[in-house]
């Protein structure tokens, strides 16, 4: 019953033009949303560690386009060239009835702040149960 509240939402790696050439740096692991939780977790793993990372910036958007700074990862907290990222600010962003579709974007920095490389990647939220409970209470009214 656990596994019907995640929703494994999308699996694979959508590049942005920027990654287009071949020897990217990253692998994109997973975007997950737990309807329950209300959180969406991003994994990623790093294949290059030559390029002197430094941080990661995580943006988001509700467009694709307009990328906001949600957070600042420093690659020393990496495990194994392993990277996790837990959005807990989702459903304050969510617009009522929230069915949508947030894109991520994941900056790699070098020590300069220099971007080595970005990856896009969009993750779909179904509207749950904190997000619809006035339109259900609406319905007894």
């Amino acid at each position: 019953m656990n596994k019907s509240y995640f929703i494994k939402i999308f699996i694979g790696i959508l590049l942005s033009v920027s990654m287009a050439f071949a020897g990217s740096i990253f692998t994109y692991s997973s975007g997950i949303y737990n309807s329950r939780s209300g959180k969406v977790t991003l994994a990623w793993t790093i294949e290059n560690t030559s390029n002197n990372i430094k941080e990661f910036e995580i943006k988001r958007s509700m467009d694709g386009s307009s990328f906001n700074i949600i957070s600042v990862i420093p690659f020393s907290t990496g495990i194994d060239n392993s990277f996790e990222f837990i959005d807990n600010e989702i459903f304050r962003s969510l617009p009522k009835p929230s069915s949508t579709v947030f894109y991520y974007r994941i900056d790699a920095k070098d020590s300069n702040g220099n971007t080595i490389e970005s990856l896009n990647q969009p993750v779909g939220v179904i509207a749950g149960i904190g997000s619809t409970w006035g339109s259900i209470k609406a319905l007894f009214r």
